[in-house]
């Protein structure tokens, strides 16, 4: 069956717009792309154009002017004759050389190439391990110094401890006491011995700081000191203290505690008058005391109920009040 050339050379279908297909370069027949089986890369090149494409049918035909030999060898007819492709294909005198000599060269720059990248790598490496050295060694030096700085603290505090100031006792301590003279605790005479119990006691005295002799001979220290610091710190008020005899002058007692509540949302027409009225409705002891607040809003009025402690339990429900109304305790 005759190929056309509207049909596929290798599957013998026929060939549409959509789909890509390859021209043969000496017959003019057509073949789909998907029907020739090549590598990816050379079927790249015979889309575009790069090498040209040759059916089956062309590769198995003999050339025209291909005749056959007669039987005694003499060949009559004349040497086929090369096509433009296969000439511009044929190999040309020199060209082999030419082809070694750019091999060579390019053999001779991956060389030199590879050989400085040698270089490069030899030369890193040596900078790696001159790096690595100087580290280790500025290590070492670092670690050197902390010891040495850390010797150093440790004799500074030794030596701080050895230059710790002692006070020496003060002879006019004694003089300075706070003991009176007609005390049974008073200072022994020079001709009889101090007592076990009581050099303890004198020991502890000696060790007043020097800034106590500064103070004059007085039986009362604190006064003194006050006097002498110039009455510059804040005095405290001293606490009170409650009398329990019974006496002719009469005293006022205590009021009792109170508690307040805030009461709001009310009707703008209601007074303190209907609340204490109120509270008192529900408070047995009748205590509660009611004032009315200022506001600039007129829409509703606010109030102030104080009762007693033992009461504010009682006003402080929601069953007290009327109905839409607000109320909570004063925080103290």
């Amino acid at each position: 069956m005759v190929a056309d050339k509207n049909t596929c050379v290798v599957c013998s279908r026929k060939l549409t717009s959509r789909q890509q297909s390859l021209q043969c370069s000496h017959c003019g027949k057509r073949a789909h792309c998907k029907c020739i089986t090549w590598p990816e890369e050379e079927l790249q090149l015979l889309v575009c154009g790069e090498i040209p494409f040759t059916c089956y049918l062309c590769e198995k035909q003999p050339l025209p002017t291909e005749d056959v030999a007669p039987a005694d060898g003499v060949i009559s007819a004349a040497p086929p004759r090369l096509s433009r492709d296969e000439e511009s294909r044929a190999p040309q005198p020199g060209d082999l050389e030419n082809r070694l000599c750019g091999l060579r060269e390019l053999l001779l720059n991956a060389l030199q190439g590879i050989s400085l990248l040698t270089d490069e790598v030899n030369a890193l490496r040596q900078e790696n391990a001159r790096l690595h050295k100087e580290t280790i060694k500025n290590s070492n030096m670092q670690a050197a110094a902390i010891t040495s700085l850390q010797d150093d603290v440790r004799a500074l505090r030794l030596e701080l401890g050895k230059r710790k100031p002692h006070y020496p006792p003060d002879p006019t301590a004694k003089q300075n006491t706070a003991v009176p003279a007609s005390s049974t605790h008073a200072l022994p005479s020079a001709g009889h011995p101090t007592p076990a119990h009581q050099r303890r006691d004198n020991s502890a005295s000696e060790s007043v700081s020097p800034a106590a002799s500064l103070l004059p001979a007085t039986t009362n220290w604190a006064s003194s000191s006050q006097e002498h610091l110039g009455d510059t710190r804040r005095r405290v008020r001293d606490v009170a203290v409650g009398a329990n005899n019974t006496s002719d002058n009469p005293s006022v007692p205590r009021r009792p505690l109170k508690k307040a509540l805030f009461v709001s949302r009310l009707h703008p027409d209601t007074s303190a008058a209907d609340i204490t009225k109120l509270v008192n409705s529900v408070v047995t002891d009748y205590s509660a005391e009611c004032t009315q607040l200022k506001s600039k809003y007129t829409s509703n009025a606010s109030f102030h109920v104080s009762v007693n402690a033992k009461s504010i339990a009682v006003v402080n429900d929601a069953t007290v009040w009327p109905l839409l109304c607000l109320f909570r305790p004063f925080r103290e």
